[in-house]
């Protein structure tokens, strides 16, 4: 689970710390957005709609395809964000293959949307944290996503024809 985030953090040397003004809506992932700070470090994962979107709304199995940014929620100071990139970042949800806090706070998200997540760092990287992100680091993202793939039906779920 963490070493998906884990690999595309490390592509990114930590960047200055970012206003706590308040939210913006980026341009089809080119810009990224500004993100605004809870006052204080989450004890619960809180997830904020900033702009409602449409279609399926994300479960389980699906893949979701997202434009972060991420933040310390303690500073704002930036670990990661895909708008510099250019490149959004596609998931599928309930693997484990991202932190909890972005398999639970994804479900339910729609394309279009953008949506703050701020993770208590049980559901994040925990005691041991990883890499510019300390142990018990609380962490602020804020996602434009950009396409819900539903997931493909299972052998089981498909009817079966009769004759």
């Amino acid at each position: 689970m963490r070493r998906t985030l884990a690999f595309s953090f490390a592509l990114l040397l930590p960047l200055a710390a970012c206003s706590s003004s308040g939210a913006s809506t980026p341009a089809k992932g080119s810009t990224a957005p500004t993100v605004k700070l809870p006052s204080t470090a989450p004890t619960s994962l809180v997830v904020t709609d900033i702009r409602t979107g449409n279609g399926p709304k994300a479960a389980n199995g699906d893949t979701v395809d997202v434009h972060y940014m991420g933040v310390l929620t303690k500073n704002g100071q930036e670990f990661d964000n895909s708008y510099d990139r250019k490149q959004s970042f596609a998931v599928v949800l309930g693997t484990g293959a991202v932190i909890k806090g972005w398999d639970q706070g994804l479900v339910g998200v729609q394309a279009g949307g953008q949506y703050q997540l701020d993770i208590p760092a049980d559901l994040a990287y925990g005691a041991s944290g990883n890499g510019t992100i300390g142990p018990n680091e609380a962490l602020t993202f804020v996602i434009d996503v950009m396409a819900v793939t539903p997931a493909a039906p299972t052998a089981t779920s498909v009817p079966t024809a009769t004759t």
